[in-house]
């Protein structure tokens, strides 16, 4: 299937990442930090590099590849450290301190969510069902390409709404298993909401959107997994492995279809570009900050990551990603189309030293931050944050989920109600409190 495997100084570099990042890894396990959250993002970050790593040697005969002097080993030791900084805080979140979940005061706010996100949810998914039996590889791409025809007002500005509370899907999907029986209804509200977002994706032939709501759910799960009772992570498992065989199908569909792949007529040197389109997909980053972004000297001055900043601060900036990738590309003289890895995004605004100390106080915060609460009971809020965070750093290869304004938007908007939530509950203890006096 594969005519041409090459190994030569560019794949030993690569080769060399990968055990310079083993190292590591081991050094923390030895160090007894090493927690499960931790192995989890270091799992994301391998899979990163070695899929760089595959990709790099069986694609010489591919129509995209990469030369030995397109690999250098500063770039990518560059990268190696600072995913390593970035995943350190969930060294602060230990599993076993997890015994409830602390929803004092605010259960009627998190039942008025769900409502809410149930019935914003039910216009999109009537939109995804009836696009579904019309779906064909040419649709899948024409929707990803922004060129389908958009739903009416309705369907889209519920949507739009429904985007403002998605953060939140999954914290009280499993939030309401943790409840049991009693919030059973809730619980129902979020499984429709999480298989709305399944519909949508496919709809749209957004493979990045499908990947980053599975993510999400997976963090989810694993800060909830010691509060579920066991018969409700029986059920979980057995809807996991049908969820993941359907997510699975999702994704090869959508992928087939980007790929303008028919698996029946396909030669060996079609399913060995499939296989190389996989790996790129997964490991592209690496190998295109170290052979573009890494010698780039040309900033993007903010444009790129932090856009919604640039806004409040009233400076100029982008809000449509073509824009943006139009202007700059002519400026960078390298591809803006191209993902860099969410390290290279940042450090197309701030360059080397300024990404550095961007990604170590981002560590610090999130250290500290994890750490101080680490004793304390786990709250909605709690999760939804480590959550955003480990999606941030885990898809941090694949793709930037929260690069665009809207998306930063949406962020900023899930941390208005936390804070709203964490103020409504602090201040209910502390009425609880002066009545207990």
């Amino acid at each position: 299937m594969f005519d041409y495997i090459k190994i030569d100084e560019g794949a030993n570099r690569l080769l060399m990442c990968i055990l310079i990042l083993a190292i590591c890894w081991f050094l923390v396990k030895w160090k007894k930090r090493a927690t499960l959250p931790f192995n989890v993002v270091m799992v994301y970050i391998s899979v990163g590099f070695v899929s760089a790593t595959v990709f790099y040697c069986l694609s010489q005969n591919y129509w995209y590849y990469f030369d030995s002097k397109d690999i250098n080993l500063a770039p990518l030791l560059y990268l190696v450290f600072l995913f390593i900084v970035l995943a350190l805080p969930f060294c602060m979140i230990d599993l076993k301190n997890i015994k409830r979940i602390d929803d004092t005061g605010i259960s009627p706010y998190l039942n008025g969510m769900a409502t809410a996100i149930f019935i914003l949810s039910i216009l999109p998914f009537i939109d995804a069902v009836i696009k579904l039996p019309s779906l064909d590889y040419s649709t899948i791409v024409t929707a990803y390409e922004g060129e389908g025809e958009r739903s009416s007002f309705l369907f889209y500005y519920s949507n739009q709404l429904r985007n403002y509370l998605k953060f939140f899907i999954s914290p009280l999907l499993f939030y309401y298993l943790y409840k049991e029986s009693a919030y059973k209804r809730y619980a129902n509200y979020m499984f429709f909401a999480v298989f709305t977002n399944i519909l949508l994706a496919i709809t749209s032939g957004g493979r990045g959107t499908m990947v980053n709501d599975l993510n999400y759910l997976i963090i989810c799960y694993i800060l909830f997994r010691g509060l579920l009772p066991p018969k409700v992570k029986y059920k979980i498992k057995r809807i996991g492995i049908i969820g993941g065989m359907c997510t699975v199908a999702g994704l090869t569909v959508i992928t087939f279809a980007r790929n303008n792949f028919d698996a029946s007529t396909a030669s060996d040197e079609d399913k060995a570009n499939i296989v190389t389109g996989v790996s790129l997909y997964l490991g592209q980053g690496p190998l295109e900050f170290s052979r573009n972004m890494y010698p780039s000297t040309v900033r993007t001055e903010g444009d790129n990551s932090f856009s919604l900043v640039k806004t409040a601060l009233g400076m100029k900036t982008f809000k449509d990603n073509d824009d943006r990738r139009e202007y700059w590309e002519d400026k960078q003289t390298i591809p803006n189309f191209i993902f860099y890895t969410v390290i290279g995004d940042v450090y197309s605004d701030l360059d080397f030293g300024y990404t550095i100390l961007f990604c170590v106080l981002i560590s610090l915060v999130f250290c500290v931050f994890f750490y101080k609460t680490r004793f304390k009971p786990m709250s909605i809020q709690m999760v939804v944050i480590i959550s955003l965070y480990f999606e941030w750093v885990t898809m941090g290869f694949m793709n930037n989920c929260y690069k665009n304004y809207y998306s930063q938007f949406y962020i900023l908007i899930t941390l208005l109600i936390n804070i709203l939530l964490s103020f409504i509950q602090n201040n209910r203890k502390t009425l609880v409190h002066i009545k207990k006096e």
